[in-house]
């Protein structure tokens, strides 16, 4: 409510004659950190942005999310050159974006100040369906001012025109990478000024992929000449990369009860040929081979492609499936 507060995101006015009010309500999370603790609880203003009319109060929606070759393409380059790989988070990252039409929105509950007054949205809140268009734009604008530009084809990726510095940006999680952290930290500077950016410092988790980093390790010293030098070791580059999902896939054992399945060297038996099942199964088993199958074509496309072919052929048959297709899911 705080940060609202000194964002100044609406003004208290009564409802114009004619004018619809949205609803809104509390949304209450956590946030863990990449081992799954929790260290941060949050509850956040929502506006019911559903109940909003194309054309009345909202135009266009967008929100910019990074395409899976795009920062695959950067890591390996990162690696390639030796640059630090930083991760930062935008705190209420839309609430900094200035609104474009006219809202208006219940008082936030338990907070009510005057009798019959609304909130006239002067920034954009969470839930409204322009408000992930309204925060890449004044982002894309921040940015483009202090040198960068975007890629033609993935507009989440931002790279400075002087420097060997590279952004990418997925809605409000950001990837800086960059020859140094003094580098990175001194073009952001100028970023945190307008927007509430927090340094996570070297990146660990992104987009529900963990990284397993190991930096080179600093060549043995010569002599006197090599005192110099030493800081720059500090900051060599990373020797390997290892994206991984090893939380999300015992966190889908766990949920569909296959924690006792025995590792195969294979996602598939060599010359197998399934079909339609003849009798339809329940509606309950069918669902849940539907979000198995649908886990496992998350988990191809991210960080295991080497069980992407048996996934995607097991995937044609999410209609009409039997048990011998959930044998060859155990399997995977």
């Amino acid at each position: 409510m705080t940060e609202l507060e000194d964002q100044e995101c609406w003004e208290l006015v009564s409802l114009p004659e004619g004018k619809h009010v949205l609803g809104g309500r509390w949304v209450y999370t956590t946030k863990t950190d990449s081992k799954g603790n929790v260290i941060r609880y949050k509850a956040r203003w929502v506006a019911q942005g559903f109940n909003q009319t194309l054309g009345v109060n909202y135009v266009e929606t967008f929100s910019t999310t990074i395409r899976p070759e795009t920062y695959r393409l950067f890591l390996a380059l990162a690696l390639e050159k030796g640059w630090v790989i930083r991760q930062y988070d935008v705190k209420c990252a839309f609430i900094h974006s200035p609104i474009d039409v006219e809202v208006f929105v219940i008082q936030p509950i338990g907070f009510e100040k005057g009798h019959k007054k609304v909130c006239k949205l002067k920034k954009a809140l969470y839930g409204l369906k322009q408000s992930p268009r309204l925060w890449y734009e004044f982002l894309a604008r921040i940015l483009k001012a202090i040198g960068f530009v975007t890629l033609p084809y993935d507009c989440g990726a931002f790279i400075h025109v002087t420097r060997e510095l590279v952004i990418l940006c997925h809605v409000d999680d950001f990837l800086a990478l960059g020859k140094s952290d003094a580098e990175i930290e001194e073009v952001l500077e100028e970023v945190s000024h307008k927007i509430n950016l927090q340094d996570l410092g070297e990146v660990s988790t992104f987009l529900g992929i963990e990284f397993s980093l190991q930096r080179e390790k600093p060549g043995p010293k010569k002599g006197p000449s090599d005192s110099a030098s030493s800081s720059s070791d500090s900051e060599k580059g990373y020797s390997s990369l290892k994206l991984h999902q090893t939380r999300y896939v015992y966190h889908m054992l766990k949920r569909f009860g296959k924690e006792h399945l025995i590792p195969v060297s294979t996602p598939a038996t060599e010359g197998i040929k399934l079909q339609k099942a003849r009798i339809a199964l329940s509606k309950e088993d069918l669902l849940c081979y539907q979000q198995q199958t649908g886990s496992l074509l998350f988990l191809s496309t991210k960080t295991r492609p080497d069980i992407a072919f048996a996934v995607g052929n097991y995937a044609r048959f999410m209609s009409k499936p039997d048990k011998s297709h959930f044998t060859a899911l155990d399997r995977i």
